[in-house]
C-alpha cells in the first residue's frame, strides 16, 4: 500500500487513466452540498495569492482521500488505475478542471489553457476516439454525460447531474475570471491575467488529496466498506453491489453487462 498527498498535477500528469468500475453507483454530488463549497474553497485559496493584506497566502485546500488500485503497465499504453473509493471527488475534479480549461481558453489565456489540458486529456493520436483519451472514465450510468461534458462533439445528454456540475463550474469560473461582482457586490481582486494565472496554479498545485494505492493489497473490499464520500455515505446496497461485482470480475464475468442488464433499475430508484 502506497499513501501520499497528491495535487491534480501529481495525479493526472502524463499518460494516466483512472477508471471507475461500471458497477459503482452513479454520480450524486450536488450544488448546495459539494459544488458550491468546493468552488468557494478554490476562490478562497486563489484570492489569498491576489490580495495584499499582509497575511500569508493559503497554501492549499485538502479535498479528502482517493483510493485506487494501479494495474501493471504495458508499453505504449496509459498507466491504468481502478478507482475503489473517491469517485465523486475524482469526477468532480475532472469536471472542474475541464470547465476552467474551456473558460481560460475562450478568454485567450493560452498558456494556462495548455497547462490545464494536460490534466484532462491524453492527447496522443494512439488514444484518439478511445475512452483512454480522458484521464478519467466514470461508472456506467454517467459515461454518456461525462463524455459530452468533456467533449462537446459527443452526443448531448439532457438533465444529468454530471452536465449540471460542469455547467455550474463554467458559470462560476467565467463570472469570477471576468471580474463580475458576486451577489454581494464583491469584485474579484487583481487583473484578469493575474486571476487566470493564480486560478490555474490553484487547480494544478494547491488542491490536495491523500492518494492511497492498494496495488497488491488483498483487502480492498474491506477498505472500501470503511470509507464514505463527502456528505454522501455509502448505502448497504452500494456495499453489496461492490462485493458482488468485484467477485464477478475475479471469475471473468462481463460485469459491464451486469450493470446494464441486472443493476440499472436499482440505480434509478
Amino acid at each position: 500500500m502506497d499513501t501520499h498527498p497528491r495535487s491534480p498535477r501529481d495525479l493526472f500528469e502524463g499518460r494516466r487513466h483512472f477508471e471507475i468500475p461500471a458497477f459503482q453507483r452513479p454520480y450524486v454530488w450536488d450544488e448546495e452540498s459539494q459544488w458550491a463549497p468546493l468552488w468557494d474553497d478554490v476562490v478562497r485559496v486563489t484570492e489569498s495569492y491576489l490580495l495584499d493584506g499582509g497575511k500569508p497566502p493559503i497554501p492549499n485546500h485538502f479535498l479528502g482521500a482517493v483510493v485506487y488500485e494501479s494495474k501493471p503497465p504495458s508499453a505504449g499504453d496509459v498507466t491504468r488505475h481502478e478507482v475503489i473509493d473517491g469517485q465523486q471527488r475524482m469526477t468532480t475534479l475532472q469536471l472542474l478542471l475541464d470547465a476552467a480549461h474551456e473558460i481560460v481558453a475562450e478568454r485567450g489565456h493560452q498558456t494556462e489553457a495548455d497547462q490545464l489540458e494536460e490534466l484532462i486529456l491524453n492527447k496522443a493520436l494512439t488514444f484518439k476516439g478511445r475512452i483512454e483519451r480522458f484521464k478519467l472514465w466514470p461508472s456506467q450510468a454517467d459515461r454518456s454525460a461525462f463524455a459530452h461534458a468533456m467533449d462537446p462533439e459527443e452526443p448531448r445528454v439532457e438533465e444529468h447531474r454530471v452536465i449540471e456540475a460542469h455547467d455550474f463550474f463554467r458559470r462560476e469560473i467565467e463570472r469570477w475570471l471576468t471580474g463580475t461582482p458576486d451577489e454581494e457586490g464583491i469584485v474579484p481582486p487583481g487583473t484578469e491575467e493575474l486571476r487566470a494565472k493564480e486560478l490555474c496554479s490553484t487547480l494544478e498545485h494547491r488542491l490536495v488529496v491523500v492518494a492511497i494505492d492498494l496495488s497488491g493489497h488483498e483487502d480492498s473490499q474491506l477498505i472500501f466498506e470503511t470509507l464514505n464520500d463527502r456528505g454522501t455515505p455509502l448505502l448497504k446496497a452500494d456495499l453489496i453491489k461492490n462485493w458482488v461485482f468485484r467477485k464477478g470480475e475475479q471469475i471473468g464475468a462481463d460485469v459491464d453487462k451486469w450493470s446494464r442488464t441486472h443493476w440499472a433499475d436499482f440505480d434509478t430508484v
